[in-house]
């Protein structure tokens, strides 16, 4: 999903992941997203999301620790929030 940004978002979104101590290559979603807690969460999900359908977003938010927070845009696909 960053590879569209380019290097740079790619090696800033690989940088944050690592400062935050979070291995994403080993772990599974449901793992990574319960294992950050207490950090504060973000959710976004698209209602015609294909590549994370709603359902698997709103798992992930069950397992994710406080604070979070789901945002779903129903009209978007992955990775088009802002259109």
């Amino acid at each position: 999903a960053f590879a569209r940004g380019g290097r740079l978002a790619v090696f800033g979104a690989l940088l944050a992941q690592r400062v935050a101590g979070i291995n994403t290559r080993t772990g599974q979603p449901l793992e990574v997203v319960a294992a950050i807690a207490p950090r504060p969460l973000l959710l976004v999900t698209g209602g015609r999301d294909a590549v994370v359908p709603p359902a698997v977003a709103h798992r992930l938010y069950r397992v994710a620790g406080e604070p979070k927070h789901l945002l779903r845009i129903e009209r978007a696909g992955h990775g088009h929030y802002a259109e």
